[in-house]
């Protein structure tokens, strides 16, 4: 499994599309998808993630009406990524209006997946971290 690491900053072209950083790409050469995520941003998930989730989603009980809501949402909010001959690729206007996009964007590495934020909400969202939350959630009770 490929991880994905860091923040890189970027805009929109005049065209609403953008290319994902170098940095960030490995991982992404089977293809991946754009998906509306939590807090108004977007995922970016490699194709392999997005087959795991997928399968799982597949198996749910077609009589479950609530997971089958569920189930609608994700994938009526998914979108395949093609991209054009230099690798750029179009983000959806309902995903740049969920994302609150206008112009400039942020890319974060969450692991095993690519997150998409407008930089504003972004600044908003993470302008004061506070790193000793971290510290609760890698803590062991060795």
């Amino acid at each position: 499994m490929k991880m994905f690491l860091g923040t890189c900053a970027s805009a929109l072209d005049d065209k609403n599309r953008i290319r994902i950083p170098a940095k960030l790409r490995g991982g992404l050469e089977d293809g991946y998808y754009f998906s509306k995520w939590a807090n108004n941003s977007i995922i970016v998930y490699p194709l392999e993630q997005f087959n795991k989730i997928a399968e799982k989603l597949s198996q749910i009980d077609p009589f479950d009406l609530k997971k089958q809501s569920a189930k609608r949402t994700f994938f009526k909010n998914t979108f395949p990524c093609e991209e054009d001959a230099q690798g750029r690729v179009v983000l959806p206007q309902d995903l740049l209006e969920y994302a609150k996009i206008e112009k400039k964007i942020v890319f974060v590495g969450n692991c095993d997946t690519i997150e998409i934020w407008g930089k504003e909400h972004y600044d908003e969202e993470f302008g004061n971290e506070d790193m000793s939350a971290i510290a609760g959630l890698l803590k062991t009770n060795d």
